[in-house]
């Protein structure tokens, strides 16, 4: 069997599940990204990113299962919808998950990767480069959308509706929440406003409170982006209070107002993202092939927190084929693209789906989830499973087939149990 070479472009998660997996798999594999471990653990707050269970299982597989989630999980999600009559969904999932900072996470896994015999070069690289990256690799992974890589992959404009953002982000770290004895995440949706989340994360002082706010309005942020723009970010904590107190008050009620405020002055960061999928792979030309893998492949908005677990799914199933195949061609990347469309699409499509205002199936589920929490228990499950979610409610229909299917099961069981 001849010796395989891949080279792969970024060190993000996906990026590095890829490589880890494939020096646990015996296959010789480059990993070139333009910052060293240092530079990334220093760097500004980017994104805060929550890490499934089976993301969690594939860590403990790639032995980077570094942060136990008895130290640092949470398994409860309590849901809340600001309407007339509120709507309170409180659900507790079968298995923990963890939110690592990633400034903590990537410079240790690129270490561990470094430490354990892989090649990692820092250097600044182009998309106009590709050419001459190829002539070193039998396959090459492009792992970043940086410095125009991205731009090599045509959108799929068939599972790409959006042209713009559909959320807009201001999120951090803060001090401040009050415990609650159980380590759970907070979700409270404010129709026609926006979301907030609140949730446990690891950051580099320890385990603090993320908080993001999330609006479909780009000015509603306006003036918090302005106030956090300004040095020492005087009224910015007061105006977020004011904020969170008008919109979301369960999460506001977690605050301690008096020790309310930021991390670090490196701790907050704002995004805004355009959902997009684009074409799975690229010919090089000469017979050779750029995978397309992450967030290049398909770009996840964070509301349903997805992004980075659909990104070390795809990194082990192309890992995988990688060491079944003898030739990267064609044929190869159509393998690869069939073996992870169902869980990358799902988690796009369903993503999508819930960045729009809820129609009525979906407020009949969220009333059903309300009530059963076995159900509420299930649909938080089925985080780790996207293509699953997606088949459950990716319409009217199949949501209310659910629904009445669960209905079924429950009366069943109450059948089955002897009258008091």
């Amino acid at each position: 069997m001849r010796t395989k070479h891949i080279g792969i472009i970024g060190a993000g998660i996906a990026g590095l599940h890829l490589g880890l997996r494939l020096q646990r798999l015996g296959i010789a594999c480059t990993i070139i990204t333009d910052k060293t471990p240092d530079q990334v653990a220093a760097a500004q707050l980017t994104n805060m990113v929550v890490h499934w269970p089976t993301t969690l299982g594939r860590e403990r597989v790639l032995g980077v299962y570094h942060w136990p989630t008895c130290e640092h999980g949470f398994s409860r999600l309590h849901q809340v919808i600001e309407t007339k009559e509120r709507i309170e969904i409180h659900a507790r999932a079968a298995q923990p998950a963890r939110a690592v900072d990633y400034r903590i996470y990537l410079p240790r896994l690129m270490e561990d990767f470094a430490e354990r015999g892989g090649r990692l070069q820092v250097r600044t690289l182009d998309a106009k480069d590709m050419g001459r990256i190829a002539e070193h690799f039998d396959l090459v992974v492009v792992a970043t959308p940086a410095n125009g890589f991205q731009h090599l992959f045509a959108r799929d404009n068939a599972n790409s509706p959006y042209s713009r953002p559909q959320r807009y982000y201001l999120a951090g770290l803060y001090h401040g929440f009050r415990s609650r004895g159980s380590r759970s995440a907070t979700l409270s949706i404010a129709p026609g406003h926006g979301e907030a989340l609140c949730f446990p994360f690891l950051s580099r002082t320890g385990l603090v409170t993320a908080l993001a706010i999330m609006t479909p309005q780009p000015d509603a942020l306006a003036m918090l982006r302005v106030l956090s723009s300004r040095p020492g970010r005087p009224g910015y904590c007061a105006t977020l209070l004011r904020e969170l107190e008008q919109l979301h008050p369960s999460i506001y009620s977690q605050i301690d107002t008096f020790r309310f405020g930021l991390q670090g002055e490196d701790d907050l960061a704002q995004a805004a993202v355009t959902p997009v999928v684009r074409r799975p792979y690229l010919d090089l030309g000469g017979g050779k092939y750029a995978i397309a893998l992450g967030d290049v492949h398909v770009t996840v908005d964070p509301l349903m927190a997805q992004g980075a677990n659909v990104g070390s799914y795809s990194a082990f199933v192309l890992a995988d084929a990688i060491a079944e195949a003898d030739v990267f061609d064609l044929a190869f990347c159509r393998e690869v693209e069939r073996c992870r469309s169902a869980r990358v699409l799902g988690a796009s499509r369903w993503t999508n789906a819930f960045l729009q205002p809820p129609d009525e199936a979906r407020v009949e589920l969220m009333m059903a989830m309300s009530r059963d929490h076995q159900l509420a228990d299930e649909y938080l499950d089925d985080f780790n499973r996207p293509e699953w979610q997606w088949e459950w409610i990716g319409s009217a229909e199949s949501i209310r087939d659910w629904l009445d299917e669960r209905r079924v099961r429950t009366s069943g069981v109450s059948a089955a149990l002897p009258a008091r």
